[in-house]
């Protein structure tokens, strides 16, 4: 990782920092205005657990959260960050004091901590200076890795930067991967919940959290269900801009083939179900009238398959907690492998979504 930064540096990969130096005529647009952040939004999962109304006061988190904010190193800066929105759920403040914290959390972390800039970055969601200071400080420690790219692209499209916007488009076709961190995220809110025993739930959460993972409500399934809500809340910058490449859309540079399928191809290996379903999407609509079509077609519905397996019956909670720890897709090859589930369709099996078995067929959303 070192030697990666040292090249990214030196420019050998191109640089976003660099690019700046030589803007051509049009990057020296006014910034747009700044998107104001989005309000944290609370998941179902967490929700279910805190029903009670004074079910965040019996919980000793913000005790812990000033214990972390105290020690101001990178992890604890991150777990707390991370941990916030569990505390204050309905706080419009948290999206400001998170990115507070993150920042922090990135200056003070080692120069090729990728997940520390990658947090950073994906909490930054505006046009700022500051926001395309962070994507290029995630692009750095980070140069083969398309999510940082095209995050880099995202910050520079919100802030009237298209010249920058096509370059870091251009190095994601190039990069070997895409990675979110989504594990990494989950592991991170594990460990610091663990450290903040959560109160036991009252009759109606208790309920609802038995029926939604189907097993008993303890200390463990507390913690699995408020990390998994916040690593369901982590932020994946740049899918807009990835699309963008595929379909004409306003203030976007316009689509081409050879760089959406290159993109395509990153996402549809991610460790993310909504990675890759944007990347097989972006795939057949592309491909709808050429040679390429139906093998990209075929590719969508053995994903689809293995993606609608009946799995209310197979997700329980050891299953989730693989999923977030190892990466969804692999979680759910593993749990079909489990139960002798096939993990190609039978011969003519097609989706219930209509636009999802019309792109199947055709390669075309239906009309209307």
């Amino acid at each position: 990782m070192l030697a990666l930064a040292a090249l990214a540096v030196a420019g050998t990969v191109g640089l976003g920092r660099a690019w700046l130096t030589r803007r051509a005529p049009e990057a020296t647009a006014r910034p747009a205005a700044a998107a104001p952040a989005p309000a944290p939004a609370l998941h179902p999962l967490a929700r279910a657990a805190t029903l009670r109304g004074d079910a965040v006061a019996d919980w000793p988190l913000d005790t812990h959260l000033r214990t972390l904010r105290r020690r101001r190193d990178a992890d604890a800066l991150i777990a707390y960050a991370l941990l916030l929105p569990l505390a204050r759920p309905d706080d419009p403040t948290v999206a400001d004091v998170q990115r507070r914290a993150l920042a922090e959390a990135a200056r003070r972390a080692p120069d090729d901590d990728a997940f520390a800039n990658a947090l950073h970055s994906g909490h930054c969601f505006d046009g700022t200076p500051a926001c395309l200071a962070a994507a290029e400080a995630w692009v750095a420690p980070d140069p083969d890795n398309a999510a940082a790219w095209l995050g880099l692209a995202d910050a520079a499209q919100r802030g009237g930067n298209r010249h920058l916007a096509r370059l870091a488009l251009a190095e994601a076709t190039r990069a070997s991967r895409h990675e979110l961190y989504l594990e990494q995220t989950f592991r991170a809110a594990y460990a610091a919940l663990e450290q903040a025993p959560t109160p036991p739930p009252d009759a109606e959460s208790r309920r609802a959290l038995a029926a939604l993972w189907q097993a008993p409500v303890d200390d463990a399934l507390l913690h699995l269900t408020h990390a998994s809500a916040v690593a369901s809340a982590h932020p994946v910058p740049g899918l807009q801009v990835a699309a963008s490449a595929c379909r004409a859309r306003p203030g976007y540079p316009p689509p081409d083939r050879a760089v959406c399928l290159a993109l395509a191809e990153r996402l549809v290996r991610a460790s993310s179900l909504l990675a890759r379903n944007l990347g097989y999407g972006m795939a057949v609509r592309a491909t709808a009238d050429r040679p390429e079509g139906p093998g990209w077609r075929e590719r969508y519905r053995r994903f689809l398959w293995v993606r609608d397996q009946p799995m209310p019956r197979l997700l329980g909670p050891a299953w989730a907690l693989r999923a977030q720890r190892e990466g969804e897709w692999t979680a759910m090859l593993a749990v079909l492998r489990h139960h002798r589930i096939p993990l190609a369709p039978p011969p003519g099996w097609l989706p219930r979504n209509p636009h999802e078995r019309a792109r199947v067929l055709t390669g075309r959303d239906p009309p209307g």
